[in-house]
């Protein structure tokens, strides 16, 4: 992991299984001392016995963790909730 002087910080890694993540966190200052957001970005790709591969993306803020590929399904209709 490669830490910046400004708050940032970028970790990259290969394993010998064929998993690769690249994370980066961003540090934004805030208007007073100790405040500020940190966003996390990154992905990680892994493959598959069939030799398929994954490949997923992230990011993590003040809005929570939202996480994109293929690999992970799409919810596009709306949930009925009904109070018994």
């Amino acid at each position: 992991m490669e830490n910046e002087y400004d708050g940032n910080a970028h970790l990259s890694v290969d394993t010998s299984n064929e998993i690769t993540i690249e994370d980066t966190g961003v540090f934004t200052a805030g208007s007073e001392p100790e405040t500020g957001t940190l966003t996390r970005l990154g992905g990680y790709e892994f493959a598959h016995p069939d030799g398929r591969y994954t490949f997923i993306t992230y990011v993590a803020d003040e809005k929570g963790f939202r996480a994109e590929g293929e690999a992970i399904p799409v919810f596009s209709g709306r949930v009925h909730i009904r109070a018994e």
